[in-house]
């Protein structure tokens, strides 16, 4: 995937609220694609929710951002993808258990939940409450199935192929993403591939 202008992240960087509109802009087609493939069966509502969370936090993560590291604004971006789709999983699996997302894949950090649940904040941009979803990912039957078939898959399979297949992401990305080497993201994907072989056979033939 090819960066936004890193002009424009060093804008929103700085407090430059019209330049994190157009960040949101840039990627949220892109995020709400990850987060419905990685997720899946929950209801728009929640799909357009976590999405929303999603930009709140990178909002706030944004002043941590580093070019210096070397690290490509959308693998960071994904790794908080990856982090807050993960968690909100085990919240399903493990309600009372509290798991947060962390930016930088290791340590997990406090929020406030009651003052996020009472409403906007007045530092975060009002683009912020206006992230919209792909309409068309949930209208397809024949897309209906392939997500379902990607449903099935063990979570890191389906990470690897969504950020492999659905959002073009390099190797070397997706081993930064989910911490692992590239063999291994390797491995996954053609795992994931061959499951998705039989699952989808009846319908169409996976590459």
């Amino acid at each position: 995937m090819e960066d936004l202008d890193p002009d424009v992240i060093r804008k929103a960087q700085r407090g430059d609220t019209d330049a994190f509109a157009e960040i949101v802009r840039y990627y949220q087609p892109s995020v709400f694609s990850t987060v419905f493939r990685l997720v899946g069966g929950q209801t728009q509502s929640e799909i357009e929710d976590l999405a929303q969370d999603l930009f709140l936090k990178v909002y706030r993560a944004l002043p941590r951002f580093d070019y210096g590291r070397g690290v490509k604004f959308s693998t960071w971006l994904f790794t908080a993808v990856k982090n807050v789709c993960y968690d909100y999983l085990r919240k399903k699996r493990l309600p009372t258990e509290p798991l947060e997302p962390s930016f930088s894949g290791s340590a997990s950090r406090k929020k406030d939940k009651d003052k996020e649940a009472a409403g906007p904040r007045s530092d975060v941009p009002a683009e912020m409450h206006a992230v919209q979803p792909g309409h068309e990912l949930l209208s397809s039957e024949l897309g209906r199935k392939i997500g379902d078939a990607v449903q099935r898959l063990p979570p890191d399979q389906r990470t690897a192929f969504v950020l492999r297949e659905y959002q073009a992401l390099s190797y070397e990305e997706i081993a930064e993403i989910t911490e692992s080497s590239i063999g291994t993201v390797k491995s996954r994907l053609f795992r994931a591939k061959e499951s998705l072989r039989t699952i989808l056979s009846p319908y169409l033939a996976v590459r």
